[in-house]
């Protein structure tokens, strides 16, 4: 049973030649390409969400439920206790979505992490700046790609974001990537570090960041893995490293236990040559799996995004798909539309993708098609 929507997973099923039950809160999963029966559910009534899987498995048990989008990673748990299916419950799943739960696990285990404090009604601005200085993220508790995510460098610009509920956080001058990693009882068995070659916008994989930094972040990607209980499946840890050129620190950011977003799990495929959604699959039904040790290539993808406003002209776009080492140039923009201004990383309107021999040639290509596209907007009201 797969909880949430992702098309890698879907296909994957269908080379194992695995039947699917497909739960979702959009559109109609039943009609679903690769899924056999399925139903719409509301990922906040867990509930309901345990009642659409008890009634889709009355005739034919399940062997795994996999949540593939983060907003799903609390209803799977439900649905694995209800049925009795092998996995991480509610209560080893509370610390992957709760960012607070999370950061106390991290904390008590020793890792370096951000200082953070819960958002109540009534929390006051002037505390939290006190507490935790400026600048100062501030973001839902319950979040992923950034959506929500503010970054204040004001009193002012922390008062009007606060919100209850929410989380407050010091500000981590560092460099940003993430780590990808399956994990097989309890230990990674595949590692990956991914470049955050502009934060938000483009990565590459695998980084190449040097051994000296890699160890730290690999270091860090392990205690984390321990410290949440993680025991099967893909994580996908966000740091921060800061190299004062004599040490390296890394920070904690977030681990999220489901498939990596930000076109990851197709790069992954593209730069290690192994398709990572059946590796996810082979690990959920107790299959074995086996990982590349290196890289074969490097891919990386630049999200398209003009910024909120209407679309005058989009002009560029053979340019940059003629720039060597670029495969793909996807762009859904047409005159006249109407973009909304980008709340997080998944919110785009196409991608530039490379794949090259090496991190320099695909950064190098990513950067010189972008150069070539030229999007012109006007602001509407």
């Amino acid at each position: 049973m797969f909880v949430g929507r992702r098309r890698g997973a879907l296909l994957a099923a269908a080379r194992l030649d695995v039947e699917v039950i497909l739960l979702d809160d959009a559109g109609r999963p039943e009609r679903a390409a690769g899924a056999h029966a399925g139903a719409k559910v509301d990922f906040a009534d867990l509930e309901g969400c345990v009642a659409a899987a008890e009634r889709l498995t009355r005739t034919k048990p399940v062997d795994a439920v996999v949540a593939v989008v983060e907003r799903a990673v609390l209803p799977a748990a439900a649905i694995r206790e209800a049925l009795g299916v092998v996995g991480p419950s509610v209560e080893d799943a509370l610390p992957w979505r709760d960012k607070m739960a999370m950061k106390h696990a991290i904390e008590d285990a020793g890792i370096p992490c951000a200082r953070s404090v819960p958002v109540e009604a009534g929390t006051d601005p002037a505390a939290l700046v006190s507490a935790l200085g400026l600048p100062m993220v501030l973001k839902p508790r319950a979040s992923s790609g950034s959506r929500g995510t503010v970054v204040a460098r004001d009193l002012a610009q922390v008062s009007a974001a606060l919100q209850d509920g929410w989380m407050a956080e010091s500000f981590v001058r560092g460099m940003e990537l993430s780590v990808e990693s399956f994990v097989v009882e309890g230990q990674p068995r595949w590692v990956n570090v991914t470049d955050y070659l502009l934060p938000g916008w483009a990565n590459v994989v695998p980084a190449a960041h040097g051994s000296r930094i890699e160890n730290a972040v690999r270091a860090l990607n392990e205690e984390a893995i321990a410290a949440l209980g993680v025991e099967d499946g893909v994580t996908h840890l966000e740091a921060f490293v800061i190299d004062d050129g004599e040490t390296v620190e890394v920070v904690f950011g977030e681990l999220a236990q489901r498939p990596p977003g930000g076109y990851l799990m197709e790069l992954i495929a593209r730069a290690w040559g192994f398709d990572p959604w059946l590796a996810l699959l082979c690990i959920a039904l107790g299959r074995p799996v086996s990982f590349p040790e290196t890289a074969a290539r490097s891919a990386g993808v630049w999200f398209l995004h003009p910024g909120e406003g209407e679309v005058l002209g989009v002009e560029g776009l053979d340019e940059a798909r003629n720039v060597p080492g670029v495969i793909a140039v996807d762009c859904a923009l047409e005159v006249g539309q109407r973009i909304s201004r980008r709340d997080g990383t998944g919110q785009h309107e196409g991608r530039v993708l490379a794949v090259t021999d090496d991190h320099a040639s695909s950064a190098r290509a990513l950067r010189e098609a972008m150069a070539c596209l030229r999007v012109k907007t006007r602001a509407v009201a």
